[in-house]
């Protein structure tokens, strides 16, 4: 049975990509890409050139906000992100035209990577409230650790999808066999708003 819903899990994913528009191709295989990278090349490089720290853009490398996004580390990291990227951005795709679903892209891309900034940043100030004797702090730690991952850009193509069903008459919003029919307010997380 599990040999057998791989099959078919593989299989899916396979239409899946060759039925998307080429913007949602062009975005699986550049992270695809990376994650071959992040076992071709060494760790040093990875981490300097493609995670987003406060330490890689106070050494200069700006560019980690825009290459994070395409860097996944664990292959279920890379998969999941994937599958929500081909599930809903076809329909993102098709609903914006392509140039500007590829700016939607670099436009979460970027808002995810400076919010996670901005989160990193209160936590260093935070931890650096405990003084020069204490302990190192969990928000001390929390903010030197290295983000990487598409999840950004899944939530902002989600919430499109969401708002684009909504627009032209209802549909569902399903992801692996979950949902039904989901408001735009209860992807964010306001459901309560509509009830």
């Amino acid at each position: 049975p599990f040999v057998e819903l791989m099959r078919s899990t593989l299989a899916s994913a396979r239409d899946a990509f060759r039925d998307a528009p080429e913007p949602v191709r062009a975005l699986v295989g550049l992270n695809a890409l990376v994650f071959m990278l992040w076992r071709l090349l060494p760790q040093r490089v990875m981490f300097e050139h493609f995670t987003l720290s406060l330490e890689n853009t106070a050494r200069g490398r700006w560019w980690t906000l825009l290459t994070s996004p395409l860097s996944h580390v664990g292959l279920v990291h890379l998969a999941w992100n994937m599958a929500a990227t081909l599930a809903f951005g076809p329909a993102v795709v098709a609903a914006l035209g392509a140039p500007l679903f590829v700016a939607l892209v670099f436009a979460a891309a970027l808002t995810s990577a400076l919010a996670d900034h901005l989160y990193k940043l209160a936590l260093r100030a935070r931890g650096a409230r405990g003084g020069a004797r204490s302990a190192p702090s969990v928000e001390a730690f929390a903010a030197r650790r290295p983000s990487l991952g598409f999840s950004g850009v899944v939530m902002a193509l989600v919430v499109v999808h969401a708002f684009v069903l909504q627009r032209h008459g209802g549909g569902s919003l399903t992801f692996l066999g979950f949902g039904g029919a989901l408001e735009p307010l209860q992807v964010l997380g306001l459901g309560f708003l509509v009830e």
